[in-house]
């Protein structure tokens, strides 16, 4: 997971949640004066953006991924996770043999989309509804997992930050490996209410996202579907 000081509140909630369901978490923190206290906890590693490569956005959360082994999660500063979350995904993740990747959100993309943000095909929210597991192109990485016998990540995939969401499914695409949006109620996943909208990826790049669309325009998406959902 990665973070920075305005979504400090809301950090401690998701730590709440998903704490309890790891055996090890691991936060980088973008530009924190401090290590907030919540954080002093054995199964919680720590990186400062002060002492490692500086600052990271959204891509701190796969500081070094090259080391991960079993299963991965990826989490989001500002979601409150089930109980159940870990497992459920895990058991999706042997479902289909460790063969993709497991997320609760995403989107088709279309080719040579005028917007990245507001010209694709199909999209799926963690917050909403989704009636039955979907094969998509785009996961998002804030309800992410998957183990390492299906993927092994490198760091340089992400040749930017606040764009984690795209360099992953990219990699994906350029390994044939399939992505896949679990079906999942609406309010299963939740937003924290100490989390500030106004201070995100999307608010800032939903009307001005043409680094995005061009990078998404760049490949020729492929919708892998090797096995029966």
């Amino acid at each position: 997971m990665a973070s920075f000081p305005p979504r400090e509140r809301s950090l401690e909630e998701t730590v709440n949640t998903i704490l309890p369901q790891c055996d090890e978490l691991h936060i980088y923190l973008n530009g924190y004066k401090q290590v907030p206290k919540f954080l002093l906890h054995p199964k919680i590693t720590v990186y400062r953006s002060q002492q490692e490569i500086g600052d990271l956005g959204d891509v701190g959360k796969f500081y070094n991924c090259e080391n991960w082994e079993g299963y991965c999660f990826t989490v989001d500063d500002k979601i409150l996770y089930p109980k159940d979350y870990v497992k459920t995904m895990i058991d999706a993740i042997e479902k289909y043999g460790r063969r993709a990747v497991i997320s609760l959100h995403g989107r088709i993309v279309k080719p040579k989309c005028t917007s990245y943000y507001h010209d694709f095909k199909k999209a799926f929210r963690c917050l909403d509804t989704v009636m039955q597991n979907e094969f998509t192109h785009v996961v998002g990485t804030g309800v992410l997992a998957w183990h390492s016998d299906t993927f092994k990540l490198d760091f340089s995939t992400f040749e930017t930050s606040n764009m984690s969401d795209i360099w992953f499914s990219i990699a994906l695409q350029k390994e044939m490996i399939p992505g896949v949006i679990l079906k999942h109620r609406a309010r299963w996943i939740k937003l924290s209410n100490l989390q500030d909208n106004r201070v995100s990826i999307s608010a800032a790049c939903s009307n001005n996202d043409q680094v995005q669309t061009d990078i998404v325009n760049s490949i020729d998406w492929i919708l892998s579907c090797p096995f029966k959902l």
